[in-house]
């Protein structure tokens, strides 16, 4: 995945994912679209959003359990 908005951060997470540990789970592409069916039609998710769940939408490790 080509990600535009979030590699920097990406890979600032990364390093501290490595100290903190734990599994990042994404969303797939349907997830995404099916959450994007839920909003009004004049709606859509920032495409920084949409990139943060294709990278750990489901589970980011432990970081955010601290």
């Amino acid at each position: 995945m080509n990600f535009n908005y979030i590699k920097q951060e990406i890979g600032i997470f990364e390093q501290m994912k490595a100290i903190f540990g734990g599994e990042v789970i994404p969303c797939t592409v349907e997830e995404i679209a099916e959450l994007e069916l839920m909003l009004p039609d004049s709606y859509r998710l920032p495409m920084a959003y949409k990139e943060f769940l294709l990278y750990g939408g489901h589970d980011m490790g432990r970081f955010f359990n601290l």
